[in-house]
């Protein structure tokens, strides 16, 4: 894969980058390095996204957050309103899961291994939930791993 560190960025640039790269990717097209696919790495200036299943939020609830100083967007995915912040590690694995030989369950639950491992590198205890997606500490969600339908990736944050 293809790694690349975008630093902090607003979230309307980091999704054009994320289409971009999706559209090189689902070409089939290598990279000229040998890559297939492409690891994005990042943290978000504060913004807030909603999915798709949630409930629709007031106008003036948008407002609201954005005079605290975030963003707000609707986005494609699925879920409820999500926070995206500094200091948040957010990763974009931009593949095409065919290519490398991966169901989208046995991606997820290697996605949320790797997320529980690294907490465990770190002295912090994880576990995935029985009824939800993503890695737990105690009742807290440490990581979420979301799904794109139009750039037809997961990401995880």
């Amino acid at each position: 894969m293809h790694y690349i560190r975008l630093g902090r960025i607003a979230y309307a640039p980091a999704l054009n980058f994320q289409q971009m790269c999706a559209k090189v990717v689902m070409s089939g097209k290598r990279q000229s390095n040998g890559a297939d696919g492409v690891l994005l790495v990042l943290e978000h200036d504060p913004v807030y996204t909603v999915g798709l299943r949630s409930q629709r939020y007031p106008e003036n609830f948008a407002d609201d957050l954005r005079r605290l100083g975030a963003e707000f967007h609707r986005t494609n995915r699925g879920g409820l309103i999500t926070f995206h912040g500094p200091g948040q590690l957010v990763v974009y694995p931009i593949l095409h899961l065919r290519h490398w030989g991966f169901a989208v369950k046995s991606y997820v639950d290697g996605l949320e291994q790797s997320m529980i491992g690294t907490c465990e590198a770190m002295g912090v205890h994880a576990e995935r939930s029985m009824k939800y997606t993503g890695v737990w500490v105690d009742r807290n969600k440490i990581g979420a791993i979301g799904w794109s339908p139009v750039l037809k990736f997961l990401c995880c944050l």
